[in-house]
């Protein structure tokens, strides 16, 4: 959803945005029954072709969307992302930008060397 000229918002959630897709497989799952019946947004905030993505969203194949839609849609190149913090609703996107400046807390940054 777009808030303004320069920020985007990516949410999910509350039945607003559909089915997770991980209902056959794994019919109890985190994002279904913790963050998708919450709802859960992250941001965008970008100028020309640059990008700061706070939080990657809740699945890997989100965070690859997100990348998609700043680059196809807004002409975005050079991505850096900040992180919240270390919980799966924020974080599993991140393999769509790994090759991208992450800024992390000491905590945040921990969790994900130990969990890598």
């Amino acid at each position: 959803m777009k808030i303004n000229d320069h920020v985007v918002g990516f949410y999910v959630g509350r039945g607003l945005t559909g089915p997770s897709g991980l209902e056959e497989l794994y019919p109890e799952n985190w994002v279904n029954y913790g963050s998708w019946d919450l709802g859960g947004i992250n941001y965008a905030v970008y100028s020309g072709d640059e990008a700061i993505l706070y939080d990657t969203g809740t699945l890997p194949s989100l965070g690859q969307w997100e990348r998609d839609y700043l680059t196809n849609e807004l002409g975005i190149k050079r991505f850096t992302v900040v992180l919240s913090h270390w919980l799966l609703p924020r974080i599993a996107g991140l393999a769509a930008f790994a090759d991208c400046p992450i800024y992390a807390n000491a905590a945040t940054n921990a969790y994900l060397h130990s969990n890598r």
